[in-house]
């Protein structure tokens, strides 16, 4: 028990650290963060369009157009701004990719945007979050009167599983890939990567019964946090 304790802290502090470096101290920072904020949502409408499998592209095109529709001054800034051609270049490896890559995979992972979208229209934590980067789009510069940002949300689970470590850190790896998420890196045992203004951590750990995996997600809004939680932890099954 020492050790699952340590092992979760561990993933609450680099969420925590990921969290941190979201605010804005410094033009530089607000720029930097706008050009993410484009870049996300680029990746979760458009770029994820584009690798949803043929026969599911009008399934997600009606919910992108609800999205739109519920959003339209967002899409609008994300349409018009200057961070959105570096935003097509990073994930068109991604989208050249899908050729590739196996049918029930693109299924899953378009089925998954699809869903993650609904939660960002009919939920208050999605509508709150949406509100959220859409500020941040329209911010010219940082204020010095900005109040401190409340503390993540996080969320964690874990597991015991039937694999070796190294087939379950595989497995955590290719879990952040499958659901969308973005600079996915694994480090041994350890992956993580972020999807919008989330962060996710899976870590696995050799026992006498195979593996025991535990995944950590960090945002500031319950509904997300939990959803892309158990999507992480549906993957891991």
């Amino acid at each position: 028990m020492t050790r699952l304790r340590y092992l979760i802290a561990l993933l609450i502090l680099r969420l925590a650290v990921s969290a941190d470096a979201a605010e804005v101290p410094h033009d530089a920072a607000l720029e930097k963060l706008q050009a993410k904020i484009v870049s996300r949502f680029y990746q979760t409408t458009y770029g994820a369009k584009a690798r949803c499998p043929a026969d599911y592209a009008a399934q997600f095109e009606a919910t992108l157009s609800r999205f739109r529709d519920a959003y339209p001054e967002l899409m609008q800034k994300i349409d018009q701004s200057p961070y959105l051609d570096a935003a097509k270049q990073h994930y068109k490896q991604d989208e050249e990719a899908a050729k590739s890559e196996p049918q029930d995979k693109l299924i899953q992972e378009c089925l998954s945007v699809q869903e993650f979208l609904g939660v960002l229209m009919d939920t208050p934590s999605g509508k709150t979050a949406v509100q959220s980067a859409f500020n941040e789009l329209t911010t010219l510069k940082p204020s010095p009167d900005i109040n401190e940002p409340a503390p993540p949300q996080l969320w964690s689970d874990h597991k015991q599983l039937s694999m070796s470590v190294h087939a379950c850190g595989l497995k955590g790896y290719g879990a952040l890939l499958a659901l969308g998420f973005s600079s996915v890196v694994q480090n041994g045992d350890y992956s993580y990567g972020n999807f919008l203004a989330n962060r996710a951590a899976v870590k696995c750990v050799a026992n006498d019964k195979g593996s025991f995996v535990y995944v950590a997600i960090a945002g500031q809004h319950k509904d997300i946090v939990e959803k892309l939680r158990n999507e992480v932890m549906r993957k891991m099954q």
